[in-house]
């Protein structure tokens, strides 16, 4: 039987029951009387066992009804506390009925003691919340004492530092605007910081502003220290290179200097670092001049007083630098004087063979980038060894030139002598004669000469030695020149008393001491006839000088612009200077006969 086994009762029951069994099957007693035996039995049980069960019952209804109040209020108590009781609570629902409610009680018992706590923190949350400004995202019921206890010591924490945090951040702010001599407008988020004394920034919008407002003046005292580094920067470049500040252009560098980091705005920053960049690239170049010059010292200098020199000025100082400049000069003026020789030679080359003295000039120049006595020594010889196969190269068209020039030299002046005689139109008319004899001569020897010195440039135009395909003289290609004469020479040669081509002659020439003036009077009645292009009136104004030989002496230079092509790289393109004339150049002696002899390699100047 599903009864108490401990129970004695029911073991004698069960003894007497196996005894009444035993009787049975000694005795043979039919299934009636067994039947009957037990029925009367069980009824007696029955009777016993019917009340018993309605008093069970009952227990177990009102447990129920117990159980199920207690339960009720302990899950909801257990979500709004985030169910951090769900462990017990289901621990206390698989306890029999008695303990179950017994369990349930003590629960809540132990809920509503936490409930009560977790209220607190709920309201101290929400009011750390709103102070710090941030709203009530997620439900405060669904957050255990635990969790709640943690937000909220994390919330108070946080404002802790924001307040500490604000303080600082005041501190800060006044010390950086004693600084930089500044002063908040009133209303402004600066002046609100300092006000509140360390009040302000603990919301997250007012701590964002406060944290933006620290860096932003931060950077701006950086940037004024930075402004003055750089004030102070350029002050010590002005003191290395010893060099005074431009009123005008460093304005911005002396007033930071004199009022300091007040007043500093973008384009005073801007001007500032333009004037920086400047004065440093003044030192840049001032650097490298120093090493130019103390490395050309070494090239010109003896070891010894180069060395000596470059330790006593060393630094990037003005006076530095031209005490390094001076004795370099002195070298260099040294230098110069032993050149002497060869730099005649050239002038007299260039004077000789018609060359532009501006490219003389030019190599001149670029002779004193020289880095040493050796490199200058081996342009010069570079230069003279050139110009010394040039002029013999050119000494047959040079000598067919002179020829030339003396024929139309002589023709100037007869026709300049004639036409300055008074009374040339009345009296004895032999003097006529005497110009028409002349005119034939030179009419007859002119077209030989012409052609001969065109042969003699075509020659030599065609040869190797020609570096740019050209003769040119005086700047003026003369085989062009005289080929696009022939067209109207025929004209000008028949002319009686007609100068053109003889003008035309002398300016392409360069024949400076000869004034050569048309004197055709037209007959009377007639209107003066038009010149022709090629009929030119040439009149320089120069008086002849006598020659160290006694004879006279043609210059070689005329103030009259010469048509024609640019000029070769070693003729160059222009008149020289006068340093190039008075100290690089001796005179060339121009010949008054037709015949001379030209100075050649190997020959003095």
């Amino acid at each position: 039987l599903p009864l108490w086994a401990a129970s004695p009762a029911l073991q004698q029951l069960y003894a007497l029951a196996a005894e009444l069994q035993g009787l049975w099957c000694i005795v043979g007693a039919e299934d009636q009387e067994r039947l009957v035996d037990t029925e009367a039995i069980a009824d007696a049980a029955r009777i016993e066992v019917i009340p018993r069960l309605e008093r069970w019952r009952r227990q177990q209804k009102e447990l129920l009804e117990r159980i199920s109040e207690c339960q009720a209020w302990v899950e909801g108590a257990n979500r709004e506390l985030g169910g951090e009781f769900t462990q017990d609570l289901a621990q206390a629902l698989s306890e029999p009925l008695r303990r179950r409610a017994v369990a349930l009680e003590r629960l809540m018992a132990e809920m509503a003691a936490k409930q009560m706590q977790a209220q607190a923190l709920r309201a101290e949350r929400r009011r750390l919340l709103l102070l710090l400004g941030r709203p009530e995202v997620d439900s405060p019921s669904a957050m255990g004492v635990a969790k709640l206890q943690a937000h909220v010591e994390g919330l108070s924490a946080e404002r802790d530092e924001r307040l500490a945090e604000a303080s600082r951040v005041a501190d800060a702010l006044r010390d950086i605007f004693e600084e930089i001599s500044f002063t908040p407008s009133p209303g402004s988020d600066d002046a609100r910081i300092l006000m509140s004394d360390g009040g302000f920034g603990v919301t997250d919008t007012d701590h964002a502003g406060l944290l933006d407002r620290l860096g932003f003046w931060e950077a701006e005292r950086s940037r004024r220290i930075a402004a003055q580094g750089s004030a102070e920067h350029i002050r010590a470049i002005w003191d290395s290179l010893g060099e005074l500040p431009d009123p005008a252009d460093d304005a911005v560098v002396l007033k930071l200097l004199s009022q300091g980091l007040g007043g500093l705005g973008d384009d005073t920053i801007a001007a500032l670092d333009a004037r920086r960049a400047a004065w440093e690239a003044r030192r840049g170049a001032a650097a490298a001049e120093l090493a130019r010059l103390h490395e050309a010292l070494r090239g010109f200098a003896s070891a010894e007083e180069a060395e000596e020199i470059i330790s006593e000025h060393f630094s990037v100082h003005k006076n530095d630098r031209d005490a390094c400049r001076q004795a370099l000069r002195r070298c260099q003026d040294k230098v110069r004087e032993a050149e002497k020789s060869q730099r005649d030679r050239l002038c007299h080359i260039y004077e000789t063979s018609g060359l532009e003295m501006a490219a003389l000039d030019a190599f001149f120049a670029s002779l004193e980038e020289a880095e040493s006595v050796g490199a200058r020594r081996q342009m010069l010889k570079q230069e003279v060894d050139r110009m010394e196969k040039y002029l013999a190269s050119v000494a047959g068209i040079l000598e067919q030139l002179e020829e030339l020039k003396f024929l139309v030299m002589e023709g100037a002046r007869f026709e300049e002598a004639r036409a300055a005689e008074k009374g040339r139109f009345s009296g004895n008319s032999l003097h006529f004669l005497e110009e028409e004899k002349f005119r034939k001569a030179f009419v007859r020897r002119y077209p030989q000469l012409r052609d001969a010195l065109i042969a003699k440039i075509e020659i030599w135009e065609a040869s190797k030695i020609s570096e740019n395909g050209r003769f040119m003289y005086r700047g003026a290609a003369i085989r062009e020149r005289l080929a696009a004469m022939r067209g109207c020479e025929t004209d000008l040669l028949k002319t009686p008393g007609d100068l053109g081509l003889v003008g035309i002659l002398v300016q392409m020439l360069d024949l400076k001491d000869v004034s050569i003036t048309s004197k055709t009077s037209p007959k009377a009645g007639r209107p003066p006839r038009n010149r022709s292009g090629a009929e030119l009136r040439v009149d320089q104004g120069r008086q002849r000088q006598p020659s160290a030989g006694g004879g006279s002496r043609v210059s070689s230079r005329s103030s009259t612009p010469l048509r024609g092509g640019p000029p070769p790289p070693d003729q160059g393109g222009g008149s020289a200077s006068a340093r190039g004339r008075d100290a690089n150049r001796s005179p060339s002696p121009l010949p008054v006969a037709p015949k001379r002899s030209l100075s050649v390699p190997g020959s003095p100047p």
